[in-house]
């Protein structure tokens, strides 16, 4: 999959457009991966004073204060293009460099501060969260939405569970891997030390080809944005929290922090240690079957999950 930075910035307003800029400035200056930007900071933060000076004015102004607010903010919007193009070709493919551009190498924030989407649980009820998709394209709740401006994207199509209560459909399939800026409990009893990985760099080990940021999440285990397990149990001792999708004839979809895409073919299909399971439409915080069971309990898809979160060798 090859990523790809927006281009969009007329379409954006103009408080939003002043954000922007600002964080491109902020996420470029000092950023080891893009050392020669076409438009150097300095440049670009003279653009964004002259078009946020000349916002004030038109608010007091008549039609030429708005036809030069018009023109600063084309002016802008020129320069940030060119940033845009100089990161794509320099960001490798590589999602964690491309987020660095204009958010320091720090990734997003899974459910605090202003997450990847707003803090708003999925339920079976008629809670506005289920169908309301300004919690996912908002810019004002969802990080996120800075990159990804349609919804759809959130929602698989095998995801068609929707209760009596739900108004309509549920917007959203996908949640976060919870050791990516959150804070899960790190168990740590099989030979690793995992933790919270805060930044691209914190990603070295497995590496960005082999930790997903994204997966579809098992419709009475989505609630927040956050899929949360606790890693490192000892063989024999493992228990699933959330659990994973599997509306791909029994596979489970990831997206990986390198950029690439990938349907993962579970193999614990029956029996107590089963990662299948049918959609009850009864969701968190609900007792549920897979998070009841009890030791012995060894999963080679809880492990394949766990290998696929950042960690660091003893």
């Amino acid at each position: 999959m090859q990523l790809r930075v927006l281009l969009g910035f007329s379409s954006a307003g103009d408080h939003q457009l002043e954000d922007t800029a600002g964080a491109v400035i902020k996420g470029i200056t000092g950023n080891a991966t893009y050392p020669t930007p076409p438009v150097t900071p300095a440049n670009l933060q003279t653009a964004l004073t002259a078009f946020t000076t000349a916002i004030a004015a038109q608010e007091q102004g008549g039609p030429a204060a708005t036809a030069d607010k018009n023109n600063k903010r084309d002016a802008l919007i020129d320069l940030l293009r060119q940033e845009a193009a100089y990161v794509q070709m320099n960001c490798g493919n590589d999602m964690a460099k491309l987020l660095s551009s204009d958010n320091q190498d720090k990734l997003m924030l899974n459910t605090s501060g202003r997450p990847w989407i707003a803090r708003a649980n999925l339920t079976w009820g008629s809670d506005p969260a289920n169908t309301n998709t300004a919690f996912l394209t908002d810019p004002k709740l969802a990080a996120m939405a800075d990159f990804v401006k349609s919804a759809a994207i959130y929602k698989c199509p095998g995801d068609h569970y929707q209760s009596a209560a739900n108004p309509g459909p549920r917007v959203r399939s996908v949640s976060m891997n919870g050791s990516l800026n959150n804070k899960p409990t790190f168990i740590n009893q099989n030979g690793r030390k995992y933790f919270t990985a805060k930044k691209g760099s914190d990603l070295n080990t497995p590496g960005p080809v082999n930790i997903f940021v994204f997966l579809d999440e098992h419709a009475d285990s989505i609630d927040d944005g956050c899929f949360m397990v606790n890693p490192g149990y000892a063989p024999g001792e493992e228990q699933w929290r959330n659990l994973p999708a599997s509306y791909h004839n029994g596979c489970g979809s990831f997206a990986f922090a390198d950029g690439h895409a990938e349907l993962h073919k579970w193999l614990e299909q029956g029996g107590q240690n089963t990662t299948i399971y049918p959609v009850r439409m009864t969701g968190l915080p609900a007792v549920q079957p897979w998070n009841t069971t009890v030791p012995p309990f060894t999963s080679r898809d809880y492990e394949w999950i766990e290998d696929r979160m950042p960690y660091r060798n003893p």
